[in-house]
């Protein structure tokens, strides 16, 4: 099978990290294991529009553009539309993309059948117009989503059937544990999800070392027990072999969110138990774990916006080391069982071939 995959920015430059083992392969959204299994992958990155056509499309069609998409990421996917003819199928990353080359298929440029990643799309629904226009594009091309809780929530809310949670998965070859006493508790992320305020609250009533790697904004008064790095997928102030010793060298992993139907901290929560690491995350309307995690053995939940609480939990697992490695070594068990990248491009690999079905001659 000849699958394409479309990405935003910054794939080209991990593929060469990728060839020598210094990078997971998840952020290949599974191509990297389908082409494993034989299939033609090709990897795509969206060029830089022309400034000209893509100030062009905003100014003609800005009003009625679908959610989270711009005139930049329709000529951008235009360019690319001579690369994708006589694919078997195409997947598209992101929700901007997906849209975008639902654009050119609606107008017939396009004939391959495709398939869109989407995350975050109900964070600002799109209303009149807009919404009317965005679920024309989704009809007919199958969206896939991270966790259930989004999934039906975006079915409901554009009166679509093709919308699909497949679970993220992580690389557990590349994130695994090491032999290391952990000497600090680390949070990671950078998105807009993430409720810094509520950690640094509960840093305030546990003594304890935490280590901050973000690129979000932060008071100008945290404690003296939080150090911050400062970093970001586009701006990196740690590479992934850096990473995966902060992790490995972690007692614990916090990620405190802000409620979303978003499953944020997905992956970062996954990489940490993929390496043996327990994960304290809060619990929120998109929350991702399902019935795969249980909770206060494989991973554990606090309610949104209680520092008292997450402060308690933190207390409770640092001073108990052998209970915190025990729920570590069940963490990656359960990511094994049930989080590996393997069983992601598995989930993808059967929405290409039912779209590829679909257009086949009866």
């Amino acid at each position: 099978m000849k699958i394409v995959f479309l990405y935003a920015g910054g794939r080209s430059q991990r593929m060469e990290a990728l060839q020598t083992k210094r990078a997971p392969t998840e952020f290949f959204y599974g191509a990297i294991e389908l082409a494993q299994l034989g299939h033609t992958i090709d990897f795509l990155e969206i060029p830089t529009a022309s400034p000209i056509w893509a100030g062009i499309c905003n100014a003609l069609f800005k009003k009625i553009l679908p959610a989270r998409t711009s005139g930049d990421d329709v000529v951008g996917v235009g360019q690319l539309l001579q690369r994708l003819r006589g694919m078997d199928c195409i997947v598209a990353t992101t929700t901007s993309i997906a849209l975008s080359l639902a654009i050119w298929k609606k107008m017939g440029c396009m004939r391959s059948p495709m398939i869109g990643i989407h995350c975050g799309i109900l964070n600002y629904p799109p209303r009149g117009v807009k919404r009317w226009v965005t679920r024309a594009l989704l009809r007919g091309k199958p969206m896939i989503l991270f966790a259930r809780p989004e999934a039906e929530a975006a079915q409901k809310f554009f009166g679509l059937s093709d919308i699909f949670a497949v679970p993220f998965g992580v690389d557990t070859n590349f994130w695994c544990p090491a032999d290391f006493e952990g000497n600090h508790i680390l949070s990671i992320g950078s998105d807009s999800r993430r409720d810094y305020g509520t950690l640094i609250e509960a840093a305030r009533q546990c003594p304890l070392p935490i280590k901050i790697l973000t690129s979000c904004p932060l008071p100008d008064d945290p404690p003296l027990n939080i150090s911050v790095l400062r970093g970001s997928w586009k701006n990196p102030v740690v590479d992934d072999i850096e990473l995966l010793h902060l992790y490995r060298k972690s007692r614990f992993v916090v990620i405190p969110l802000h409620d979303s139907i978003q499953p944020s901290g997905q992956s970062a929560a996954l990489q940490a138990m993929a390496c043996g690491r327990p994960v304290i995350i809060t619990h929120t309307s998109g929350l991702w774990t399902d019935k795969n995690f249980k909770n206060n053995q494989e991973i554990i939940l606090v309610p949104e916006k209680n520092p008292t609480v997450l402060a308690r939990e933190m207390m409770r697992l640092w001073n108990d080391p052998i209970q915190c490695a025990k729920m570590g070594t069940l963490a990656r068990q359960a990511v094994l069982r049930v989080g590996t990248i393997q069983s992601f491009s598995n989930g993808i690999l059967k929405c290409c071939r039912r779209e590829i079905d679909k257009q086949m001659p009866s």
